[in-house]
């Protein structure tokens, strides 16, 4: 708004509310309030220009990032844009648990139904769904461009593709991760798969499901085995 005053021609002692009760009256700005049926919470936007509802998606917080369906779809992993979109905001950084993860965890986890995030919020015909993902220090976050010409911050196509394995649900549906992974073929980076760094000691339950859908949909073989080799040494455990 500061950038625009003197184009605008308002002062500068003018307030915010004040200046954009004056830019909707002259339809330069409209409001927008994302709202859910299952919480009070509630999300006021000013847009301009006709933002898309991955634009808007992408605002909800300053530090959070479009991710599942959402960043399947900034990939290209998708034709069309789902009409629920994901977007996570990370939790602080906690204390590790006592005792560790232990595969026996693991697959009970991956006996039961997928927990689903509920707070959600209208826009449109669209749902947009806020996560509240554990800590990873942004892991993988990347800044992205739209065909819009706008910029977001989206996980990259190498963590989306570890997301969408352990929550198919938030993909869409196991179907759609398996139509995800053959567009994927030749566009990721390998040594990226482990995401071998210190967040990566997450433990993040996702070797057996990716090794499926990559058989079942003929991605590079040697791409799993070249993760495979890091996945011990990052305390990494396997889904089922």
């Amino acid at each position: 708004m500061q950038e625009n005053r003197d184009s605008w021609g308002v002062l500068a002692h003018v307030d915010a509310p004040t200046v954009f009760k004056w830019l909707q009256a002259q339809s330069l700005l409209e409001k927008l309030v994302l709202k859910g049926s299952t919480h009070q919470q509630e999300f006021i936007r000013y847009l301009r220009n006709e933002p898309t509802v991955i634009e808007i998606a992408a605002t909800l917080r300053s530090t959070s990032y479009l991710c599942h369906s959402s960043a399947m779809f900034v990939h290209a992993l998708l034709d069309q844009q789902p009409s629920v979109l994901y977007v996570n905001y990370e939790q602080s950084a906690k204390p590790r648990p006592p005792g560790g993860l232990t595969q026996a965890s693991v697959d009970r986890a991956f006996r039961g139904k997928q927990r689903e995030s509920t707070f959600a919020f209208e826009c449109g015909e669209s749902q947009i769904i806020l996560l509240s993902g554990k800590h990873t220090n942004n892991l993988e976050v990347q800044n992205s461009p739209l065909p819009s010409g706008a910029t977001v911050r989206v996980t990259s196509i190498e963590r989306t593709l570890i997301d969408i394995s352990v929550r198919p649900s938030y993909a869409g549906g196991v179907e759609a991760v398996l139509e995800a992974y053959p567009r994927a073929k030749g566009r990721i980076a390998i040594p990226k798969l482990p995401l071998n760094s210190e967040e990566a000691r997450l433990r993040l339950p996702f070797s057996s499901n990716d090794r499926f859908l990559s058989k079942s949909r003929w991605l590079p073989e040697k791409v799993l085995d070249a993760a495979e080799e890091a996945w011990p040494q990052l305390g990494l455990l396997s889904g089922v």
